[in-house]
């Protein structure tokens, strides 16, 4: 693990040990013939509290002295236009055409299209759409068609069209785009009048003609639409996003948590809203949620989705969200145009509260870095003495911990005997009795006084030699013994740690050390 990965993780605050500034000292020079003078050499000190790690790192937020973890993401806003469709509606009709009339013969038949029901239709702009008529003629008797239809209109001006078929079959196809429609509705549904007028132009029909007709607006998309809308569906763009949750977090388990959804709708119209929630993870398969919500017309809805702890204790890699809106359901009728809006974004606050069972992290390897004076002192003056350790832990947890002083920086890999090993164990802060001792989801354990830890280690001649190098690794090993229930790590928690030397140095007088 890298320097910065150490700083702005939970490891280094539930260990205890932050990367810390490296302090130095030099030895004054001994002009007293003292046979023993004591030596303190400051190796590191540090008190990391979880405020300052929550400022280091963007997704632990302080709220009210408790720690969050925070995960978001937002999804873009889309235009509803594409989805304000329908396919429209169609008859087929034949119109008999009477024996024995001579040209100037006129009828006129009327028809009604019955549109399909994704919609009903007060009124409504039409973006893009036609109008299509096949005409089958198969005694190619001249005649002149005219079919008007006065709920569709062009500025103002009934919409109507000539077609006339001259062969067995005739296809004519009229852009309905900009013009207006008003459909009646009857039964729930729009139904378009066509008046259909028949002339004929030239020819006999001793025993009678009969023509087809087959009528259909097809491919009708709308700028703008007042009515009622019956689960218009549009998609939410899915996103993916990259869950970086702290390495250290893996084996514990979260409680109980809820994920926040927001739905900003410019449309008139209410609806609701359905979701999928994915977490992956590499090698597993992924864990999903579902939910729905409902949707608030022309504002933001905001629902919630709960169980989310299923997938944030599987640790996952990615979180993915997607959904569509389903626009409609209104008693009474609303307005939305292809200009209007929709957009969601999700929110995920993890609180600090956990339970883990027995589990071993790693800090390190960071390296330590004496200066010359003081690894000479250590040579020429010392023998034996102590490695000396103090930690203040107002965390509600404790650990084993295995201190580890190296030549070589892969200590954790393989074991030497030139390293220097010493064990501390950092006890738990003490805590407030929450009338259940293993602390629950609801009531989990709070600090409430630091507990000091220390201990002096003896060392010997032989493992002072490290103190010889220029450059020393070092690192600890975590060890939990784990929780009986759950604990809650609050903003204003920390841990002091401080390590020192502490040598009796031996002096001799100029003649009795050689001169030196």
């Amino acid at each position: 693990m890298d320097e910065n990965r150490s700083k702005g993780r939970l490891r280094t605050v539930l260990a205890g040990i932050a990367l810390l500034w490296i302090g130095g000292c030099t030895i004054d020079k001994i002009n007293a013939p003292s046979w023993d003078v004591r030596l303190i050499i400051p190796l590191f000190q540090k008190t990391y509290t979880l405020l300052e790690l929550a400022e280091k790192d963007d997704d632990l937020v302080i709220d009210q002295g408790r720690l969050f973890f925070h995960v978001r993401d937002t999804l873009p806003l889309f235009e509803v236009g594409p989805y304000l469709s329908m396919e429209g509606g169609g008859d087929r009709i034949r119109l008999a055409i009477p024996p024995q009339v001579s040209p100037g013969f006129e009828m006129t038949v009327l028809d009604t299209l019955v549109l399909s029901d994704e919609m009903v239709i007060q009124r409504a702009v039409i973006g893009e759409g036609t109008f299509r008529v096949i005409a089958e003629n198969p005694s190619a008797l001249h005649v002149e068609l005219t079919l008007s239809v006065p709920s569709i209109r062009h500025d103002d001006i009934p919409f109507f069209m000539r077609v006339e078929p001259y062969t067995d079959e005739e296809r004519s196809i009229h852009d309905l785009s900009g013009a207006r429609i008003t459909p009646p509705v009857v039964d729930g549904r729009n139904h378009i009048p066509v008046s259909i007028h028949l002339r004929l132009l030239s020819g006999w029909t001793e025993w009678g003609e009969t023509l087809s007709l087959a009528l259909s607006l097809t491919d009708l998309v709308f700028d703008e639409v007042t009515g009622w809308l019956h689960d218009i569906s549009a998609p939410l763009d899915a996103v993916e996003t990259a869950l970086d949750l702290p390495e250290e977090l893996e084996g514990l388990r979260v409680g109980p948590l809820e994920l926040w959804i927001g739905v900003d709708n410019e449309a008139g119209f209410s609806g609701r809203v359905e979701y999928t929630v994915l977490g992956k993870k590499e090698n597993t398969h992924p864990v999903a949620l579902h939910g729905t919500g409902t949707l608030l017309a022309g504002q933001r809805s905001s629902f919630r989705l709960t169980g989310m702890e299923q997938i944030i204790n599987v640790y996952p890699d990615i979180i993915a969200f997607s959904g569509r809106v389903l626009l409609g359901g209104d008693d009474e009728p609303a307005t939305v145009k292809k200009t209007d809006r929709i957009g969601a974004d999700w929110f995920l606050a993890i609180p600090m509260i956990f339970a883990f069972d027995r589990q071993e992290n790693r800090t390190g390897p960071d390296t330590l870095r004496l200066s010359e004076s003081i690894r000479k002192n250590i040579r020429n003056h010392v023998g034996e003495g102590y490695l000396c350790l103090e930690a203040i832990n107002h965390l509600p947890i404790g650990a084993d911990l295995l201190i580890i002083l190296s030549k070589h920086p892969d200590f954790y890999e393989q074991q030497r005997r030139s390293d220097l090993r010493k064990r501390l164990t950092l006890k738990s802060a003490r805590v407030r009795d929450p009338g259940d001792p293993t602390g629950t989801i609801s009531n989990p354990l709070h600090v409430v006084d630091p507990v000091t830890s220390t201990m002096r280690f003896g060392i010997t001649e032989e493992e002072i030699k490290i103190f010889y190098e220029s450059e020393i690794y070092w690192g600890v090993r975590i060890s939990y013994p784990g929780s009986e229930g759950f604990i809650e790590v609050l903003g204003d928690d920390y841990i002091s740690i401080t390590a020192w030397l502490d040598f009796m140095a031996i002096v001799r007088t100029p003649d009795d050390a050689g001169g030196n």
